[in-house]
Order: C-alpha cells, then sequence, then structure tokens
C-alpha cells in the first residue's frame, strides 16, 4: 500500500535498506532444538538494531502466491533492553525476515494484522534462494527490526565528509514498489499491494476451505403405504456433509461454489393402518446425495442435489390378528421400504460464524434444520 507523498521518501528507503541489510547480513541463528534456544542464541548475534523475534506457522497461501497467513505460535520473546510487548504481533506495513536457523528465508511486508486470533496477512517482497513459495505448515522465526541502536552523533567533520561523498538516494523499484511512490509516478496511483489487496487479499484466500457440514433438520418425508397418491410423514433425522470440491466454475470474485458428498439418517413412526388399528411401523430413511451449492454471497447459498434414499422399515402385527391383516402389515411394511430418487434444491442462511439455517424441498422431503460449517 503505498505512502503519501508527503512523507519522506529518503527515511523510508533508509529504513528498508538497513533492514534488507540485516536480513542479508545480519541475524544469525543457530540451529537448535527448541525455539527458546533458537531465539537466544539470534538476540546474542544481532547487530546494533532493537527487533522483536517471533515463532510463526504459515497456515494459508493466497492462489497468487504471494500472500500468506501465518500464526503466531507463542508469546514473543526479545532479546535484554529491547522493547515492544512479549505478546504482541506485527502491526501493518512492518517488515520482516523469516529464518530457519541460520538461514535467511524470505522478507515480507505486513499487510494486516488480526489480533483477536494473533495472526499477520504477509505480502511476499524478497526471497533468498530458499524457494519461491513458504510450504504450509512450517514454522519459522520471524525478525521484526524495530529501530537502529543510535551510535553517537556525528562531528562536525563527519558530516562534511558526508556530504561530500553522499550519493543520490537510491530508490529500489521491488522494495519500494509498495512503500514509496514509483518513479514518474504520482501518490494516488495503484499501487501493487493495493493491487493485491483487491484481488489476492479476499477473504476466501485467506481463510481455510471447510469441508464438514452436521445439520439436525426436522420436516416431512414422501412415503408410499400402499400405492398412489405418496403421504407425507413428520420426521427429525441428522445429516454429515463432507465437501470435496471448492471454486469449481467461480474462480475469483466473492462468489463460490462447492461440491460434496452428504449421508442423512432420519427416524418416523406410523401407527394404526389397519381398520381394526393396532399396527405399527418404524421407518428409518437413510439417503447418500451428491451436493452442489453455488454462495453468491458470504450470507446465502442455494443448493441443489441428487441421489437415492432406502427406507428401512421394522414392524409390530397387533395380537390377534387375522391372517389377512398380517398380509396387509407385511405389504404396508414392504411398500414403506421401497427405494426413492432424491432430488431437490436448497438453501442456506449464515447466521454468524460456522452457522447456517438451512430449508430443502425436494422430492423425497421438505425440512428445515441449522448447520454447523467447520
Amino acid at each position: 500500500m503505498k505512502m503519501q507523498r508527503n512523507q519522506p521518501l529518503v527515511f523510508t528507503n533508509i529504513a528498508v535498506a538497513a533492514l534488507i541489510a540485516y536480513g542479508i547480513f545480519g541475524v544469525a541463528l543457530r540451529p537448535s532444538d527448541t525455539f527458546a534456544q533458537t531465539e537466544s542464541e539470534a538476540a546474542e548475534n544481532l547487530p546494533d538494531i532493537e527487533a522483536r523475534l517471533y515463532r510463526v506457522q504459515t497456515e494459508t497461501m493466497s492462489t497468487s502466491k504471494a500472500v500468506y497467513l501465518l500464526k503466531r505460535l507463542a508469546a514473543s520473546k526479545r532479546p535484554p533492553d529491547q522493547t515492544g510487548e512479549a505478546d504482541s504481533i506485527p502491526a501493518e506495513r512492518k517488515l520482516l525476515v523469516l529464518k530457519t536457523g541460520e538461514t535467511n528465508v524470505m522478507a515480507l511486508r505486513v499487510l494486516r494484522d488480526l489480533p483477536d486470533t494473533n495472526e499477520i496477512i504477509v505480502k511476499k517482497i524478497r526471497e533468498y534462494g530458499q524457494g519461491p513459495t513458504l510450504p504450509i505448515g512450517e514454522t519459522y522465526v520471524a525478525v521484526e527490526k524495530i529501530s537502529d541502536v543510535m551510535p553517537p552523533p556525528p562531528t562536525e567533520q563527519d558530516k562534511k565528509d558526508m556530504e561530500e561523498v553522499s550519493p543520490p538516494p537510491a530508490y529500489d523499484p521491488e522494495l519500494d514498489a509498495g512503500t514509496s511512490p514509483t518513479q514518474g509516478t504520482t501518490a494516488g496511483a495503484e499501487s501493487e499491494d493495493e493491487r493485491i489487496l483487491g484481488l489476492a487479499v479476499r477473504d476466501d484466500d485467506i481463510k481455510p476451505f471447510r469441508r464438514n457440514w452436521v445439520s439436525a433438520v426436522f420436516g416431512l418425508f414422501r412415503n408410499n403405504p400402499g400405492g398412489e397418491p405418496f403421504d407425507y410423514y413428520q420426521a427429525g433425522g441428522i445429516r454429515y456433509q463432507y465437501d470435496f470440491m471448492d471454486r469449481i466454475y467461480f474462480k475469483e470474485g466473492k462468489a463460490r461454489d462447492t461440491f460434496g458428498i452428504e449421508g442423512a439418517m432420519s427416524f418416523y413412526k406410523v401407527v394404526n393402518l389397519l381398520a381394526n388399528g393396532g399396527d405399527s411401523y418404524l421407518i428409518v430413511p437413510v439417503s447418500v446425495v451428491a451436493r452442489y451449492v453455488i454462495y453468491p454471497t458470504e450470507t446465502w447459498g442455494f443448493a441443489f442435489y441428487g441421489g437415492l434414499l432406502k427406507n428401512f422399515v421394522s414392524y409390530s402385527v397387533p395380537s390377534g390378528a387375522s391372517a389377512a391383516d398380517t398380509a396387509n402389515v407385511i405389504n404396508y411394511a414392504d411398500n414403506f421400504g421401497q427405494p426413492q430418487l432424491a432430488v431437490g434444491a436448497g438453501v442456506l442462511y449464515n447466521l454468524g460464524p460456522g452457522w447456517y439455517v438451512r430449508a430443502d424441498l425436494g422430492l423425497d422431503m421438505l425440512t428445515v434444520g441449522l448447520a454447523l460449517h467447520f
């Protein structure tokens, strides 16, 4: 994200140049079996800067492979006499260097800090020959430069000498692209960071793909005890869905789609179908369907499903029933147990993080319920 023109370009370039020099030459972290030892050794080898150290883990990478979600695994530790809260996370626009042992891995800029979850969203700004991407689930030491430890002020002769040898301020097109106005452009022009924030740092890029759904539903189930027309019976049940695919057709933007398989089991009871009554039927519909869902927004989802439903039936015959009544009970049970097509559509409404109200209407049922997405 570009800084405004009224912020000094020289100050920005000096800070960035200091970090690059520090990342290339400084902070030698010797291999260690524990993070506490690694941080302690890093502190002893720091150059004359104030720095804050974190142990972080990569959680998610954007589709552009330039932006990452990092999780701080433990409260940051810092060498003696260095500033900063031990349990803080890097703020937006801060620059970090990731290290493993003595090796510099990647330089990053913080695009967004998420203090509620101890996470940060970062953008890659420089590689150090360890590969173009960070493996998901890998742990690193992140070094954040706070400020330089200032030496004694220069003497008058030092100032004259500096004026004599100082070149014009350098411009690094790679590191300064997101923090200072590009040469020949205005501060109001769209920056690379703004473009990435608009395209790569979408909520769906930084949020993990949640695959599991558990639902409790209640409604009407269609069945046929003895010929047409079908009847509907009140039933309740549970459903579990696992999403195998995400963003099948909606590759960009807020809209997305998923594909999964849902299994369901419900229960209901039917009694007194015989003229004299006394008969009963416990019916357990079990269905397996493929389910395709389109989410035009984060609030609404529209589902389409298709598969098969099989009713499992147990029955009881009234005592003293005639042979004809017994035969009728068995016939009803056989009709109840016939497989059916399970085809229909549904709607989802997001109540809050992970919770949805769902409704489904199909050839097999008409239900409403509550779903947990995790």
